[in-house]
């Protein structure tokens, strides 16, 4: 199994139409190419994106495609196997740069590079579809480069560095908040777990997502609360016990705190 799919984005979104509408979260990594104006639902954000667009969805993220757009375009599908598997070289430099949070979601197309991009999306349908000797290996070397690419254009003009230990650090950070999040550490261990010290955790922190690395804890834990208030039937208590409150009336409290409101009059107006 290749672990990486390419669908034109209209039929699979017509295909998939009680999945697609609707707000939902999956496990592997998703491009979306825009080739028509419109907009996208991602993480309680509604975002307006022009004609040859590309939007970066992370695993888990919560997204929809809006049905009031026209949705013209390209998807790519890959997991963490397709990337060890077959993008060794690249997997965290890939996962830091263009899914890392750090910078805008979206990379706007100028004319030579949507037509350089169009090639290479030939060439991996022609790849896909007849299924030649090494064909995995054909369309890992031409995804590299389709993703090189965009590296380089979001790397040109959003300013990013790619060369920067404080943003694989403050990257890695964040990642391993989001695969623990049924429990609070301190941050001497996460420092510890990340061969660093505070300090240097906490500078890395505010240089690249402009918060404390606490901040970003509690961030991460309630962006994950709303993620399930919205596509999930657990209870607040429920809710409060997977993100590691040991009391649900504290997680409440913390959440009525950055949110200005309840979980539950939260749910009940996206309900």
């Amino acid at each position: 199994m290749l672990h990486f799919e390419i669908n034109e984005a209209g039929p699979y979104c017509q295909y998939n139409i009680d999945h697609c509408f609707k707000p939902h979260r999956h496990t592997f990594y998703q491009v979306i190419w825009f080739k028509s104006s419109g907009k996208h639902y991602v993480d309680y954000q509604v975002l307006y994106h022009n004609k040859d667009t590309i939007l970066f969805i992370d695993k888990n993220q919560l997204h929809y495609f809006c049905s009031d757009s026209e949705n013209k375009g390209v998807l790519f599908h890959f997991d963490d196997v397709f990337i060890s598997k077959y993008v060794l070289s690249a997997e965290k430099r890939f996962l830091y740069t263009l899914f890392s949070g750090i910078g805008d979601r979206c990379i706007n197309l100028g004319e030579v590079d949507t037509i350089r991009l169009n090639q290479l999306v030939s060439i991996l349908k022609e790849e896909m579809l007849e299924k030649k000797k090494f064909f995995q290996q054909q369309i890992a070397l031409v995804f590299q480069s389709f993703l090189l690419i965009l590296e380089r254009l979001k790397s040109d003009t959003q300013a990013t560095s790619t060369n920067d230990p404080l943003r694989d650090l403050a990257v890695t950070f964040k990642r391993a908040v989001q695969a623990q999040l049924s429990e609070f550490k301190s941050l001497d261990d996460y420092a510890q777990g990340l061969n660093t010290n505070i300090k240097k955790l906490t500078l890395a922190s505010k240089k690249y997502f402009n918060d404390t690395p606490n901040a970003i804890i509690h961030r991460e834990k309630l962006l994950e609360s709303k993620r399930l208030l919205l596509n999930s039937n657990l209870t607040i208590q429920e809710i409060a016990y997977s993100l590691g409150y040991d009391q649900p009336t504290y997680f409440i409290k913390v959440f009525k705190k950055f949110y200005k409101m309840t979980p539950k009059a939260f749910r009940d107006t996206i309900v």
